[in-house]
Protein backbone atom coordinates (compact mmCIF):
# COMPACT_ATOMS: atom_id res chain seq x y z
CA UNK A 1 0.00 0.00 0.00
CA UNK A 2 1.59 3.50 -0.96
CA UNK A 3 2.06 5.91 1.81
CA UNK A 4 1.56 8.62 -0.60
CA UNK A 5 -2.46 9.84 -0.63
CA UNK A 6 -3.75 13.18 -2.10
CA UNK A 7 -4.14 16.54 -0.65
CA UNK A 8 -7.75 16.16 -0.99
CA UNK A 9 -7.52 12.44 0.52
CA UNK A 10 -5.34 14.37 3.29
CA UNK A 11 -7.60 16.45 4.36
CA UNK A 12 -10.81 14.44 4.64
CA UNK A 13 -9.91 10.77 5.39
CA UNK A 14 -9.55 9.36 8.69
CA UNK A 15 -6.81 6.46 9.06
CA UNK A 16 -7.22 3.36 11.38
CA UNK A 17 -7.87 3.75 14.86
CA UNK A 18 -4.36 3.55 16.48
CA UNK A 19 -5.03 0.32 18.42
CA UNK A 20 -5.73 -1.41 15.11
CA UNK A 21 -2.72 0.33 13.52
CA UNK A 22 -0.22 -2.35 15.32
CA UNK A 23 -1.38 -5.20 13.51
CA UNK A 24 -1.70 -3.35 10.16
CA UNK A 25 1.64 -2.41 10.39
CA UNK A 26 3.06 -6.12 11.29
CA UNK A 27 0.93 -7.06 8.11
CA UNK A 28 3.52 -4.91 6.25
CA UNK A 29 6.36 -6.72 7.76
CA UNK A 30 5.22 -10.20 7.38
CA UNK A 31 4.82 -8.61 3.36
CA UNK A 32 8.19 -8.53 3.10
CA UNK A 33 8.54 -5.05 3.32
CA UNK A 34 12.27 -4.63 4.45
CA UNK A 35 12.91 -0.64 3.36
CA UNK A 36 11.92 2.13 5.60
CA UNK A 37 9.07 4.17 4.32
CA UNK A 38 9.28 8.06 3.09
CA UNK A 39 12.22 10.21 2.90
CA UNK A 40 14.53 9.92 6.29
CA UNK A 41 13.42 13.75 7.07
CA UNK A 42 10.25 12.85 7.05
CA UNK A 43 11.09 9.83 9.57
CA UNK A 44 13.06 12.63 11.74
CA UNK A 45 10.62 15.46 11.50
CA UNK A 46 7.89 12.85 13.05
CA UNK A 47 10.05 10.94 15.71
CA UNK A 48 10.45 14.46 17.31
CA UNK A 49 6.47 14.68 17.94
CA UNK A 50 6.51 13.34 21.53
CA UNK A 51 3.18 14.11 22.58
CA UNK A 52 1.88 11.14 19.88
CA UNK A 53 2.56 7.55 20.43
CA UNK A 54 4.92 5.42 18.04
CA UNK A 55 1.64 4.15 16.14
CA UNK A 56 -0.19 7.49 15.94
CA UNK A 57 3.01 8.51 14.44
CA UNK A 58 2.81 5.76 12.03
CA UNK A 59 -0.98 6.94 11.30
CA UNK A 60 0.45 10.26 10.11
CA UNK A 61 3.04 8.90 7.96
CA UNK A 62 0.58 6.76 6.30
CA UNK A 63 -0.97 10.23 5.16
CA UNK A 64 2.11 11.79 4.25
CA UNK A 65 3.60 12.06 0.59
CA UNK A 66 6.81 13.99 1.74
CA UNK A 67 8.12 17.25 3.72
CA UNK A 68 5.39 19.47 1.97
CA UNK A 69 2.36 17.41 3.27
CA UNK A 70 4.10 18.10 6.51
CA UNK A 71 3.94 21.66 5.66
CA UNK A 72 0.33 21.67 5.26
CA UNK A 73 -0.75 19.94 7.69
CA UNK A 74 -2.94 21.36 10.45
CA UNK A 75 -3.82 21.14 14.05
CA UNK A 76 -7.21 20.15 13.25
CA UNK A 77 -5.82 17.61 10.29
CA UNK A 78 -3.83 15.80 13.22
CA UNK A 79 -6.44 15.23 15.23
CA UNK A 80 -8.59 14.00 12.67
CA UNK A 81 -5.94 11.48 11.67
CA UNK A 82 -5.56 9.90 15.15
CA UNK A 83 -8.59 9.97 15.60
CA UNK A 84 -8.30 12.06 19.74
CA UNK A 85 -8.64 15.33 20.88
CA UNK A 86 -4.60 16.88 21.39
CA UNK A 87 -4.64 19.89 23.48
CA UNK A 88 -4.08 23.27 21.44
CA UNK A 89 0.20 23.99 21.72
CA UNK A 90 1.91 25.51 19.12
CA UNK A 91 2.04 23.52 16.06
CA UNK A 92 4.80 25.03 13.83
CA UNK A 93 5.61 22.17 10.87
CA UNK A 94 8.11 24.45 9.19
CA UNK A 95 10.08 24.35 12.05
CA UNK A 96 9.67 21.10 12.78
CA UNK A 97 11.42 20.42 9.87
CA UNK A 98 14.23 22.70 10.17
CA UNK A 99 15.15 20.70 13.49
CA UNK A 100 15.05 17.39 11.41
CA UNK A 101 17.22 19.06 8.94
CA UNK A 102 19.54 20.07 12.00
CA UNK A 103 19.08 16.69 13.69
CA UNK A 104 20.23 15.14 9.97
CA UNK A 105 23.26 17.32 10.17
CA UNK A 106 24.37 16.49 13.77
CA UNK A 107 23.83 12.30 12.86
CA UNK A 108 25.68 12.15 9.81
CA UNK A 109 28.39 14.64 11.51
CA UNK A 110 28.53 11.97 14.82
CA UNK A 111 28.00 8.53 12.59
CA UNK A 112 24.76 8.30 14.43
CA UNK A 113 22.16 6.26 12.35
CA UNK A 114 18.41 6.54 12.23
CA UNK A 115 16.69 3.61 12.44
CA UNK A 116 12.77 3.49 11.71
CA UNK A 117 10.06 0.76 12.81
CA UNK A 118 9.99 -0.90 9.50
CA UNK A 119 14.03 -0.46 8.94
CA UNK A 120 15.32 -4.74 8.78
CA UNK A 121 17.92 -3.34 11.54
CA UNK A 122 15.31 -2.46 13.69
CA UNK A 123 14.99 -4.86 16.79
CA UNK A 124 12.51 -7.87 15.97
CA UNK A 125 11.28 -8.43 19.44
CA UNK A 126 10.82 -4.78 20.01
CA UNK A 127 8.80 -4.46 17.04
CA UNK A 128 6.33 -7.13 18.37
CA UNK A 129 5.47 -5.28 21.76
CA UNK A 130 2.19 -3.64 22.64
CA UNK A 131 3.98 -0.25 22.13
CA UNK A 132 7.23 -0.20 20.19
CA UNK A 133 8.90 3.09 19.58
CA UNK A 134 8.38 4.98 16.07
CA UNK A 135 12.50 4.86 15.70
CA UNK A 136 15.73 4.62 17.38
CA UNK A 137 18.91 7.02 17.21
CA UNK A 138 21.49 3.88 17.18
CA UNK A 139 25.36 5.05 17.67
CA UNK A 140 27.58 1.79 17.09
CA UNK A 141 26.25 -1.52 16.31
CA UNK A 142 22.86 -2.01 16.67
CA UNK A 143 22.14 -6.22 18.22
CA UNK A 144 22.23 -8.56 15.22
CA UNK A 145 18.39 -9.51 14.66
CA UNK A 146 19.34 -13.29 14.58
CA UNK A 147 21.38 -13.24 18.02
CA UNK A 148 19.50 -14.03 21.41
CA UNK A 149 20.02 -10.72 23.60
CA UNK A 150 19.11 -10.71 27.65
CA UNK A 151 18.32 -7.67 29.96
CA UNK A 152 20.78 -7.67 32.71
CA UNK A 153 19.12 -5.07 35.46
CA UNK A 154 19.54 -3.90 38.72
CA UNK A 155 19.95 -1.08 41.76
CA UNK A 156 22.33 1.98 41.14
CA UNK A 157 23.52 1.19 44.99
CA UNK A 158 24.29 -2.45 44.93
CA UNK A 159 25.69 -4.57 47.73
CA UNK A 160 29.41 -6.02 46.46
CA UNK A 161 27.60 -9.23 45.64
CA UNK A 162 25.57 -7.98 43.69
CA UNK A 163 27.85 -6.31 41.46
CA UNK A 164 29.96 -9.09 41.32
CA UNK A 165 27.08 -11.29 40.48
CA UNK A 166 25.89 -9.24 37.62
CA UNK A 167 29.43 -8.34 36.18
CA UNK A 168 30.24 -12.73 36.18
CA UNK A 169 26.88 -13.06 34.61
CA UNK A 170 27.02 -11.05 32.40
CA UNK A 171 30.50 -12.06 31.17
CA UNK A 172 29.13 -15.70 30.88
CA UNK A 173 26.27 -14.59 28.31
CA UNK A 174 28.85 -12.83 26.40
CA UNK A 175 30.86 -15.45 26.41
CA UNK A 176 28.22 -17.12 24.25
CA UNK A 177 27.52 -14.28 21.87
CA UNK A 178 24.52 -13.08 23.96
CA UNK A 179 24.17 -9.23 23.58
CA UNK A 180 23.77 -8.00 27.08
CA UNK A 181 21.26 -5.06 27.19
CA UNK A 182 20.91 -2.88 30.03
CA UNK A 183 20.57 0.75 31.12
CA UNK A 184 24.10 2.23 31.21
CA UNK A 185 23.16 3.56 34.86
CA UNK A 186 25.87 3.39 37.97
CA UNK A 187 25.70 0.14 39.69
CA UNK A 188 24.22 -3.38 38.34
CA UNK A 189 23.72 -1.91 35.16
CA UNK A 190 27.90 -0.76 34.57
CA UNK A 191 28.76 -4.01 36.07
CA UNK A 192 26.57 -5.56 33.25
CA UNK A 193 27.97 -3.90 30.18
CA UNK A 194 31.88 -4.22 32.04
CA UNK A 195 31.12 -7.88 32.05
CA UNK A 196 29.87 -8.40 29.17
CA UNK A 197 33.02 -6.66 26.91
CA UNK A 198 34.78 -9.42 28.82
CA UNK A 199 33.46 -11.50 26.22
CA UNK A 200 33.09 -11.54 22.44
CA UNK A 201 29.31 -11.15 22.64
CA UNK A 202 28.14 -7.25 22.19
CA UNK A 203 26.49 -5.15 24.81
CA UNK A 204 23.41 -2.42 24.84
CA UNK A 205 22.98 0.62 26.47
CA UNK A 206 19.65 2.13 26.10
CA UNK A 207 19.48 5.64 27.27
CA UNK A 208 16.86 8.04 28.53
CA UNK A 209 18.26 11.35 26.66
CA UNK A 210 19.61 11.74 23.28
CA UNK A 211 21.87 9.96 21.11
CA UNK A 212 24.62 13.07 21.85
CA UNK A 213 24.60 12.70 25.38
CA UNK A 214 25.21 10.07 27.80
CA UNK A 215 23.76 9.69 31.11
CA UNK A 216 24.76 9.48 33.27
CA UNK A 217 28.24 11.83 32.52
CA UNK A 218 30.35 9.71 34.80
CA UNK A 219 29.97 6.83 32.11
CA UNK A 220 30.86 8.42 28.74
CA UNK A 221 34.37 6.17 29.21
CA UNK A 222 32.23 3.19 29.54
CA UNK A 223 30.23 4.33 26.50
CA UNK A 224 33.02 4.45 24.50
CA UNK A 225 33.88 1.37 25.44
CA UNK A 226 30.99 -0.28 24.48
CA UNK A 227 31.14 1.33 21.09
CA UNK A 228 34.70 0.48 20.83
CA UNK A 229 33.80 -3.30 21.22
CA UNK A 230 30.90 -3.41 18.91
CA UNK A 231 28.02 -3.06 20.86
CA UNK A 232 25.89 0.20 20.60
CA UNK A 233 23.86 3.27 22.54
CA UNK A 234 20.11 3.60 21.64
CA UNK A 235 17.58 5.63 22.24
CA UNK A 236 14.37 7.15 20.93
CA UNK A 237 15.16 10.67 21.83
CA UNK A 238 16.30 13.07 19.49
CA UNK A 239 19.45 15.10 19.65
CA UNK A 240 19.60 17.53 22.09
CA UNK A 241 16.99 16.04 24.45
CA UNK A 242 18.31 15.84 28.23
CA UNK A 243 17.33 13.38 30.33
CA UNK A 244 13.96 13.66 32.96
CA UNK A 245 13.32 11.15 34.98
CA UNK A 246 10.05 10.73 33.46
CA UNK A 247 11.59 9.01 30.92
CA UNK A 248 13.19 6.24 32.37
CA UNK A 249 10.33 3.86 32.53
CA UNK A 250 9.81 4.56 28.82
CA UNK A 251 13.68 3.92 28.38
CA UNK A 252 13.28 0.63 30.49
CA UNK A 253 10.27 -0.80 28.60
CA UNK A 254 12.88 -0.35 25.67
CA UNK A 255 15.42 -2.43 27.75
CA UNK A 256 13.05 -5.34 28.46
CA UNK A 257 11.46 -5.37 24.81
CA UNK A 258 15.01 -6.04 23.27
CA UNK A 259 15.28 -8.04 25.02
CA UNK A 260 13.97 -12.38 25.30
CA UNK A 261 14.90 -12.57 28.72
CA UNK A 262 15.22 -10.20 32.03
CA UNK A 263 17.08 -10.62 34.77
CA UNK A 264 17.25 -8.96 38.04
CA UNK A 265 20.40 -9.60 39.89
CA UNK A 266 19.72 -6.80 43.01
CA UNK A 267 16.61 -3.90 43.48
CA UNK A 268 15.12 -2.68 46.20
CA UNK A 269 11.75 -2.19 46.79
CA UNK A 270 11.43 1.02 45.02
CA UNK A 271 13.73 0.14 42.20
CA UNK A 272 13.35 1.30 38.56
CA UNK A 273 14.63 -2.02 37.46
CA UNK A 274 11.17 -3.49 39.03
CA UNK A 275 9.72 -1.14 36.25
CA UNK A 276 11.53 -3.09 33.68
CA UNK A 277 10.43 -6.99 35.46
CA UNK A 278 7.10 -5.35 34.93
CA UNK A 279 7.40 -4.42 31.26
CA UNK A 280 8.57 -7.97 30.48
CA UNK A 281 5.85 -9.74 32.53
CA UNK A 282 4.00 -8.04 29.81
CA UNK A 283 5.72 -8.49 26.90
CA UNK A 284 5.99 -12.31 27.53
CA UNK A 285 9.36 -12.59 28.03
CA UNK A 286 10.98 -14.79 30.48
CA UNK A 287 11.99 -13.18 34.11
CA UNK A 288 14.53 -14.12 36.42
CA UNK A 289 16.17 -12.96 39.32
CA UNK A 290 19.64 -13.49 40.43
CA UNK A 291 20.08 -16.56 43.33
CA UNK A 292 23.37 -15.14 44.71
CA UNK A 293 21.22 -11.54 45.87
CA UNK A 294 18.58 -13.54 47.19
CA UNK A 295 17.90 -12.31 51.07
CA UNK A 296 20.45 -9.31 50.50
CA UNK A 297 19.64 -6.08 52.14
CA UNK A 298 19.17 -4.40 49.00
CA UNK A 299 17.05 -6.79 46.78
CA UNK A 300 13.49 -6.56 48.78
CA UNK A 301 12.18 -6.09 45.17
CA UNK A 302 13.83 -9.12 43.92
CA UNK A 303 12.91 -10.79 46.58
CA UNK A 304 9.29 -10.42 46.25
CA UNK A 305 9.88 -11.15 42.63
CA UNK A 306 11.28 -14.75 43.49
CA UNK A 307 8.16 -15.11 45.57
CA UNK A 308 5.50 -14.37 43.21
CA UNK A 309 7.18 -17.16 40.73
CA UNK A 310 10.08 -15.63 39.10
CA UNK A 311 13.20 -18.45 38.73
CA UNK A 312 16.74 -18.06 40.00
CA UNK A 313 19.85 -18.28 38.43
CA UNK A 314 22.68 -18.79 40.04
CA UNK A 315 25.05 -18.18 36.36
CA UNK A 316 24.73 -17.80 32.63
CA UNK A 317 24.50 -21.32 32.24
CA UNK A 318 21.06 -21.50 33.86
CA UNK A 319 20.25 -19.34 30.79
CA UNK A 320 21.38 -21.11 28.34
CA UNK A 321 19.80 -24.29 29.40
CA UNK A 322 16.79 -22.98 29.85
CA UNK A 323 17.22 -21.75 26.12
CA UNK A 324 18.55 -25.34 25.06
CA UNK A 325 21.86 -23.54 24.32
CA UNK A 326 23.88 -25.78 26.64
CA UNK A 327 24.90 -27.89 24.36
CA UNK A 328 26.21 -25.81 22.03
CA UNK A 329 28.33 -24.18 24.93
CA UNK A 330 29.65 -27.19 26.23
CA UNK A 331 31.16 -28.19 22.55
CA UNK A 332 32.72 -24.94 22.68
CA UNK A 333 34.02 -25.19 25.98
CA UNK A 334 35.96 -28.50 24.83
CA UNK A 335 37.20 -26.64 21.97
CA UNK A 336 35.80 -28.92 19.77
CA UNK A 337 34.50 -26.39 17.59
CA UNK A 338 36.87 -23.65 15.06
CA UNK A 339 33.78 -21.56 14.98
CA UNK A 340 34.13 -20.71 18.71
CA UNK A 341 35.71 -17.27 18.80
CA UNK A 342 39.62 -17.59 20.36
CA UNK A 343 38.79 -14.42 22.27
CA UNK A 344 36.17 -17.13 24.18
CA UNK A 345 38.73 -18.82 26.30
CA UNK A 346 40.11 -15.55 27.63
CA UNK A 347 36.58 -14.67 28.07
CA UNK A 348 35.84 -17.57 30.64
CA UNK A 349 38.84 -16.72 32.27
CA UNK A 350 37.70 -13.81 33.22
CA UNK A 351 34.72 -14.24 33.88
CA UNK A 352 36.13 -16.20 37.12
CA UNK A 353 38.25 -14.01 38.59
CA UNK A 354 41.21 -14.65 40.80
CA UNK A 355 40.14 -15.01 44.27
CA UNK A 356 36.79 -15.92 44.07
CA UNK A 357 33.88 -13.30 44.68
CA UNK A 358 36.45 -11.35 47.18
CA UNK A 359 38.50 -10.68 43.94
CA UNK A 360 35.71 -9.94 41.82
CA UNK A 361 34.23 -7.77 44.27
CA UNK A 362 38.07 -5.13 44.51
CA UNK A 363 38.54 -5.91 40.56
CA UNK A 364 34.89 -4.00 40.04
CA UNK A 365 35.36 -1.65 42.85
CA UNK A 366 38.37 -0.21 40.78
CA UNK A 367 36.22 -0.70 37.27
CA UNK A 368 33.84 1.39 38.82
CA UNK A 369 35.24 3.84 41.25
CA UNK A 370 33.29 2.91 44.13
CA UNK A 371 34.83 3.14 47.64
CA UNK A 372 33.97 0.46 50.25
CA UNK A 373 32.76 2.75 52.43
CA UNK A 374 30.36 3.94 49.85
CA UNK A 375 29.29 -0.01 48.89
CA UNK A 376 28.61 -0.70 52.99
CA UNK A 377 26.79 2.80 53.69
CA UNK A 378 24.29 2.04 50.78
CA UNK A 379 23.92 -1.99 51.40
CA UNK A 380 22.63 -0.99 55.04
CA UNK A 381 20.35 1.20 53.77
Amino acid sequence: MSTALSRQSLSLRSLSRPEQVSARTRQRMSEGRDQPRGPELLLLALQRLGFLRGDEKLVVLDALRDSDDLCSLSLDDLRRLVGRFISDRAWDPRKLLEEAHADAELLARKGIAYVHFDDPRFPPLLRETARPPFGLYVRGTPPEPGRPCAAVVGTRMPTAEGLAAASELACGLSAESVTVVSGLARGIDSAAHRGALKGPGSTCAVLPCGPDRVYPPANRTLASLILDSGGCLLTEYPPDSEMHRYRFPDRNRIIAGIARACIVVEAPAESGALITAEHALGEGRDLWVHADCLGSARNAGGDSLAAQGAQSLSSATDLLIDWGMAERSAERSKGSDDTFPARTEKAGDDCRRPGGIAGAVESLKRELGLTEGTIRKESMK
